[in-house]
């Protein structure tokens, strides 16, 4: 240290400096540093008050401790620019936050001083312990000391690190940092027990039954008091705690008056103009507005109700509006309980945080389908705050959980229909936004039926680019951008992540050979990823455009936007860069189709199927189903080309385009039972469905109201098929062998609904032949049988034996492809897991247990879906045999269909 006119704090270069000084210096040292901080922090923007009450606290820790052979442990960096002044950093704390500079966070790449990236709360002293036993075990040198704040105290890392330190026998220093604030006043009963030591009722007991030494409390803006303290703790041997009183804020009279708006300044603005409202300020508007009109709306935050809006709800429902301090995953599951009883709960926490709760998420809310919202703070990139605050995985953490809903508002308009239809929704809703101005005006059409609806904003051949949330503008500009150079860009605002709008997609695909997505998430596992997974059964190119797979580091939100190419000009540089490679690579044609010759082409098959066009009744009825089912248009497409390949040939030619529209509207049927069968909605439920089809129809005055239309179009369907089948030819004949059908169906139906609840009643013997798709098969031709005039009811037998094993062989082709979806549902009803019991692939208990990659992989490993298709072989050669002397159907047309229908469920997984 050098010993001249300049300042203390100037003189200090590293830890060591501070350890030189004398104890009478620590007080102007820790002034120097509350100046220093109030003169660059409102300039860079940054956390302020914490840090200028924490200055004496940490110029005493390093005048004690000897860093970094002590390991010195912050719980949360937001009080911790004095180290980073002391530890090196001051000549570049200018650009503070900035590309370049210091992160606002503490960062190991950045110091060796730095032992964590503390940027959540509640983590510091289950570091710390881990640090202390590893050194004991080691015989390495150093004390352990760890600054802990009374906000971070309660959260539940933090009580369940005391919990195991009893049982460790380590030398730590725990350091409490009391100042009554998190972000916002703390609360709850820990808060009660400092503010009862602080008036002087010491809880030595609460501390020592957890195997700690009570010291405390203390002022902790006096340094020279702190350091003697410090000093006589370090000589003792186990755990400590020094109860450690300070003020957030501390020499600055409006962040001490105010230490909520305080707790972080924003870098300084333009004076122009009134300052834009964010996407936090108009969901707290929507919400209080909301919840005007429902009592049952109640919100929950985590210690953050003033920046995600929640302290203005608080202000106009204070007793509808919980803080529960750090602690998001007692708010998710706290909010589940509230779920239960009939509430309305919305969960506002920031993106980075709330991936604290991923097991409360899924378990506690997804699990039992509770009507939960999740307003999702901060979502995407967050420029100065850096990795330990973007947004960029929730997507990511969320979409494959079953029952949960994806969403992401792109104006001020939209968060209010999405967060309307959340608050509507009977399940989990994740509503994701930034940190940033929200735009007043909309974008497109003003409707928002149901979630997994998008819309169109700009027509165009050439690309089509889907735009999530916040990436509007920057899509649509970039749209701009592309048509000055010539390329026509299709904007689609792709309004959910989960559901997909797959009617949507499946046109895109058919229409453009390229389908880019731009979202404010990671590319590798956002809404890219879900819709390649869609796409991947077509020739469409999917780019996935978002943040790269990497921790991105912080700095401007603009240029960390130029840097990664996700500004306007980025956008379109790589649209078109992506659609000049295709040019390349394929030549001048490949813009407008991309063939990839396999033994047929997916993409030729696909444009086949969406060309063959639906009839005026059954696009009537798929209309009716999308109001009240859940498959899209694309699923009856592919039902049609099955059933225009397998509809015998006997079948009178007048009457093939009546019986396929009949066999589609049978499949309808048979799928909406289905839904029901896996576990869609009760058993009880199911029975009144089941019911349809006998001689009395059951009252269905209890039901609800969503239950009662998916009933009446049940009903319609029925009716419409049986008055039809009245019309064919042989109907007199074969009506009591179809109503045989149906009632294999019905029991089917009831045995789905068991397996699904109960894997273990599962009976692998008779799985593969008792299974609703095999039974609707079997009724399907049943009803060509009736459109058959020629038909010689003497070979009935051997043509129901016939159909048999052609059901068998339609479930195999369906096996093959839907057994993975099943098992993300987890839906046991599947053959490939009778076939794996059976074969001892799996044991009961591991298929009832769920897990998927073990499952997925016995399976794999068994490579069952082979031994399938050896038996669809076999299937085949009896189905020939016995078709040698039949007249009334053609059994080798039939044969041909059903090889063309397997050729196409193993192309869509990538076999041949």
């Amino acid at each position: 240290m050098r010993h001249d006119t300049e300042s203390l704090l100037e003189q200090v270069s590293g830890p060591a400096d501070v350890r030189s000084l004398s104890t009478q210096q620590l007080p102007l040292l820790a002034a120097e540093l509350r100046e220093f901080l109030m003169r660059t922090v409102p300039k860079t923007g940054g956390h302020f008050a914490s840090n200028l009450g924490n200055a004496e606290l940490v110029v005493a820790i390093h005048h004690v401790y000897e860093s970094p052979r002590d390991a010195i442990v912050w719980d949360v960096s937001h009080g911790a620019y004095p180290h980073k002044l002391l530890t090196g950093r001051r000549e570049k704390f200018h650009r503070l936050r900035a590309d370049g500079g210091p992160s606002g966070f503490l960062c190991p790449f950045e110091s060796e001083h730095d032992l964590a990236s503390t940027g959540h709360a509640g983590t510091g002293l289950s570091t710390a312990l881990g640090i202390a036993c590893a050194r004991k075990h080691m015989g390495a040198p150093g004390d352990v000391v760890v600054v802990v704040g009374d906000g971070s105290f309660s959260a539940g890392m933090t009580q369940e690190a005391l919990n195991h330190l009893s049982t460790l026998g380590v030398d730590l220093t725990i350091i409490l940092n009391d100042n009554q604030m998190s972000i916002d006043p703390t609360h709850g009963g820990l808060a009660g027990v400092l503010s009862a030591a602080r008036a002087g009722d010491r809880p030595d007991a609460h501390f020592e039954k957890l195997g700690l030494r009570y010291v405390g409390p203390i002022d902790g803006h006096d340094a020279p008091h702190l350091a003697e303290v410090l000093s006589e703790l370090r000589a003792l041997r186990g755990a400590k705690l020094l109860h450690v009183v300070t003020k957030k804020g501390k020499g600055c009279p409006e962040a001490e008056a105010n230490p909520v708006a305080y707790h972080a300044l924003s870098p300084p603005r333009p004076a122009a103009g009134v300052k834009p409202r964010s996407f936090s300020d108009a969901f707290a508007a929507c919400l209080i507005e909301l919840a005007a009109a429902d009592s049952r709306i109640v919100a929950v935050g985590a210690g953050m109700l003033g920046g995600t809006g929640l302290a203005k709800f608080r202000s106009k429902f204070p007793d509808r509006c919980h803080d529960v301090g750090i602690a998001e995953q007692h708010a998710v599951t706290f909010a589940a309980g509230l779920a239960k009883q009939g509430m309305r709960p919305v969960v506002a926490i920031y993106s980075t945080f709330l991936q604290r709760a991923y097991d409360q998420i899924l378990h506690d809310v997804c699990l039992p389908g509770l009507p939960v919202v999740f307003a999702i703070d901060r979502a995407g990139c967050v420029g100065p705050d850096g990795p330990t605050h973007h947004g960029m995985f929730d997507i990511a953490y969320m979409q494959h959980i079953p029952n949960m809903k994806i969403t992401s508002p792109s104006s001020r308009p939209e968060l209010s229909r999405h967060l309307r239809a959340a608050l509507n929704d009977d399940g989990p809703v994740a509503v994701r936004y930034p940190r940033a101005a929200i735009p007043e005006a909309d974008h497109g059409p003003e409707e928002l039926e149901v979630f997994g609806r998008w819309r169109t904003l700009r027509r165009g051949d050439d690309v089509a680019v889907l735009a999530l949330g916040s990436m509007v503008p920057v899509v649509l500009e970039s749209a701009e951008i592309l048509a000055a150079r010539g390329v026509d860009v299709e904007v689609v605002e792709a309004r959910s992540v989960k559901p997909l709008d797959e009617e949507r997609l499946f046109d895109l695909g058919r229409r453009h050979a390229v389908v880019a997505t731009v979202e404010d998430h990671a590319a590798s596992c956002g809404l890219g990823s879900a819709v390649a997974g869609f796409l991947g059964m077509t020739d469409t190119r999917v780019a996935p455009i978002g943040w790269p797979d990497r921790f991105v580091e912080h700095g401007g939100l603009d240029g960390l936007r130029r840097k990664y190419r996700l500004d306007p000009e980025g956008v379109a540089d790589r649209v078109a860069a992506l659609l000049d490679t295709i040019t390349a690579n394929e030549g001048a044609g490949a813009r407008e189709r991309v063939e990839v010759q396999t033994t047929f082409s997916r993409r030729r098959l696909l444009d086949e199927i969406s060309e063959l066009g639906l009839s005026e009744v059954v696009r009537d009825a798929v209309a009716e189903y999308r109001r009240v089912g859940d498959r899209s248009d694309f699923l009856w497409q592919w039902v049609r080309r099955g059933l225009e390949l397998t509809t015998l040939s006997c079948v009178d030619e007048s009457l093939r385009e009546e019986v396929c529209d009949t066999k589609t509207l049978g499949v309808m049927f048979d799928v909406l039972l289905d839904d029901v069968a896996d576990v869609r909605r009760d058993a009880g439920f199911l029975d009144h469905l089941i019911g349809v089809t006998g001689v009395r129809a059951r009252p269905v005055t209890e039901l609800r109201e969503d239950d009662r239309a998916y009933y009446d179009f049940v009903r319609s369907l029925w009716t419409q098929i049986w008055d039809r089948l009245r019309g064919y030819p042989r109907f007199g004949e074969l009506e009591e062998i179809l109503r045989y059908d149906y009632d294999q169906l019905m029991n089917v139906m009831r045995y789905s609904t068991l397996v699904n609840r109960h894997p273990f009643m599962l009976n692998p013997a008779e799985h593969d032949a008792y299974l609703p798709h095999n039974m609707h098969m079997m009724i399907s031709a049943t009803m060509d049988l009736m459109a058959s005039p020629g038909f010689d009811i003497d070979e009935l037998g051997r043509v129901r034996q016939v159909l048999t094993y052609a059901q068998q062989m339609g479930r195999i082709g369906n096996l093959v492809t839907t057994w993975e979806r099943e098992l993300e549902q987890h839906d046991f009803s599947s053959g490939v897991f009778a076939k794996a019991l059976t074969a001892g692939v799996l044991s009961v208990d591991e298929l009832r247990a769920g897990n998927r990659e073990l499952i997925a992989r016995r399976v794999r490993e068994a490579d069952l879906e082979r031994s399938f298709l050896d038996r669809w072989s076999e299937l085949r050669r009896r189905i020939l045999k016995l078709g040698a002397g039949l007249v009334s159907i053609d059994v080798d047309t039939l044969v041909a269909g059903l090889d063309e229908l397997i050729q196409i469920h193993l192309a869509s997984r990538g076999h041949k």
